[in-house]
């Protein structure tokens, strides 16, 4: 009996010994006779068994059991249909991967409610591109930079004035 399989043994079934698998029981009381991190281990993992066992469990539900039932059938419903989706992706080629897409696309919840925050965040994204990409051209027009100048100019803060720059063919 190693460290790691007595680990495993009390993770899975305890601190107490007579909770022990009968086959492994007598090894690993050996084992835990005379290692002082077997000891140590078992403590730590007696305080959680204390914990356990003062808990006072009632009987689930049926609500219950058939809310943890949906919800399983749910996370796992997904899954099966990526798995399903990769396999398909490997042998169809291109069709497999657009088939995929189409599978992708119908499962998106098209409700107005459900799509007002990702439709607000796209349109903001495009006006400041749009903004940023009118506005760039007008504080560089007419301005011929050279690399360092370029380089200056791109890590500056916006504090510093683009007038103070040096532009390339400039006489004074």
């Amino acid at each position: 009996m190693d460290l790691e399989r007595f680990c495993h043994i009390v993770d899975a079934y305890g601190a107490e010994p007579e909770r022990w698998p009968a086959s492994e029981r007598a090894a690993a009381e050996a084992f835990l006779a005379r290692s002082y991190e077997a000891t140590l281990f078992v403590k730590e993992a007696g305080k959680l068994d204390f914990l356990l066992d003062e808990m006072a469990l009632g009987s689930p539900t049926e609500a219950l059991k058939s809310r943890v039932l949906a919800s399983a059938a749910e996370h796992l419903a997904p899954a099966g249909r990526r798995v399903a989706d990769a396999a398909v992706t490997r042998r169809g080629g291109w069709r497999g991967w657009f088939s995929a897409i189409g599978r992708d696309i119908d499962a998106i919840d098209w409700r107005p409610a459900a799509l007002g925050r990702p439709v607000t965040a796209l349109a903001g994204i495009c006006a400041v591109g749009f903004a940023l990409g009118f506005a760039a051209p007008a504080v560089l027009d007419g301005m011929v930079l050279g690399d360092e100048e370029l380089m200056a100019m791109t890590f500056a803060s916006p504090l510093i004035e683009v007038d103070a720059l040096i532009v390339e063919g400039d006489e004074g």
